[in-house]
């Protein structure tokens, strides 16, 4: 996610970037990971709140061990004929058919294995974390 993680405009990644960095060929770096929890509510990340280089170093120490690459697989290992779709619009003009004003697009974040990899992920991180760190954040 070398465009989007750069930004620094950008706190957050979505469905949006996710589908962009899928078409452009990106897998998912440790940053672009974290980026990507904040828009997920059911992770955990109260140690990256308080320990932010702390909690990337365990994130790619993490990646390299299961995936054996700084890389989260995506581009590289979800095909999009998988993921679920929604619809979307693209135009506001109501005066365009419906066929024409929107279009079904991907929608990662409710694709059932790419979300339990990202969760058991950031579980082992935040187990690690925890061990490291117990004590020294306020809840």
């Amino acid at each position: 996610m070398k465009l989007i993680y750069q930004n620094p405009f950008i706190d957050k990644i979505g469905n949006d970037e996710l589908l962009l960095n899928h078409f452009l060929g990106y897998d998912l770096s440790a940053k672009s990971l974290i980026q990507l929890a904040k828009s997920i509510k059911t992770i955990n990340l109260r140690y990256y709140k308080t320990e932010p280089i702390a909690y990337e170093e365990v994130t790619n120490e993490q990646l390299n061990i299961r995936f054996q690459d700084p890389y989260f697989p995506f581009a590289s290992k979800i095909n999009l004929h998988d993921v679920p779709k929604i619809h979307k619009v693209i135009y506001a003009n109501y005066s365009f058919p419906e066929n024409i004003r929107s279009i079904d697009v991907p929608d990662f974040l409710s694709f059932e294995p790419f979300m339990a990899e990202l969760h058991s992920l950031f579980n082992d991180i935040h187990s690690i974390m925890k061990s490291k760190f117990r004590g020294k954040t306020k809840n």
